[in-house]
């Protein structure tokens, strides 16, 4: 695992010096970035999809008349499956713990990267869906007996992804796409991690201290996109939109092919995950 390599290698003051030269290089650094975030993303979405499945078979075992009620041969199968998930599991999160704090300790040294106008939505909005299932209506799902022999330290996943956040929120571009997502954010899931952070010192009080200053741009960012999405209602021009997403354009560019028109930012996120395709000027 790539992460894994670049974990070893930032500890040698000649590969990081080397390694933030290379940042600098925004188109190629950037490419990089989203490679790290879709890994991510992999890890941590099965990670969790198999701490929910193996939360529901500990209950399923640890239900006397419902475990009874199950044949020989059901009761082996969930067995097996329990181990084989947990297995699996702990390999995941082991990649995903290790990915986390990658993104970690590059965005501490510089946020260049993850900020700019092709990728800064796709942070925001990773880091709204992160924070809402590790602090969510829906953790209760993750809540297994073994989770320090699994790997699953959720405390410290949740610290490095608020740290991540707060490394972010320095620029308004960020805190304006986390306003904007309309998939994940949560005023009140943000408010209750505040009260985790604190309540559990899992953060320093000057750490906390920023973030609060930083969700409360939040609510005023969401607040004001409420209240233009009211006026603007519906009824822009159909020219003035994305002919990929319908979504407003900023920055509008025609497909040389196509004919279509789309917004410039469109092109720029196709290319991150393209083999072939150059940047957009």
């Amino acid at each position: 695992m790539i992460c894994l390599i670049f974990q070893y290698l930032w500890t040698l003051s000649e590969y990081r010096k080397q390694f933030l030269e290379i940042s600098t290089d925004s188109r190629r650094f950037v490419k990089f970035t989203n490679c790290v975030a879709n890994d991510l993303i992999y890890l941590l979405d099965e990670s969790l999809k198999y701490l929910s499945e193996i939360r529901e078979l500990q209950l399923l075992l640890d239900d006397e008349i419902r475990w009874n009620s199950l044949s020989q041969n059901e009761r082996n199968e969930k067995s097996a499956l329990l181990k084989e998930n947990e297995k699996r599991c702990k390999s995941l999160l082991a990649l995903a713990n290790a990915t986390v704090h990658l993104l970690y300790y590059m965005s501490c040294e510089t946020i260049s990267p993850f900020v700019t106008t092709e990728f800064v939505e796709r942070m925001a909005t990773m880091m709204d869906y992160y924070i809402l299932k590790l602090n969510g209506p829906t953790v209760t799902e993750l809540k297994v007996k073994n989770k320090e022999q699994l790997g699953f330290h959720p405390r410290k996943l949740l610290q490095e992804i608020m740290s991540i956040f707060l490394n972010l929120s320095g620029s308004e571009a960020f805190l304006k796409c986390v306003a904007d997502d309309e998939r994940s954010y949560d005023e009140v899931v943000f408010d209750k991690t505040i009260r985790t952070l604190r309540n559990k010192q899992i953060m320093s009080p000057y750490q906390i201290n920023r973030l609060e200053k930083a969700i409360v741009k939040i609510k005023q960012l969401h607040s004001t996109r409420i209240d233009l999405d009211a006026a603007l209602g519906d009824d822009f021009p159909e020219e003035f939109t994305d002919a990929l997403l319908g979504t407003l354009m900023n920055s509008p560019v025609q497909l040389p092919t196509s004919k279509q028109v789309v917004d410039r930012v469109t092109i720029k996120r196709h290319l991150l995950n393209s083999q072939t395709g150059q940047s957009t000027k």
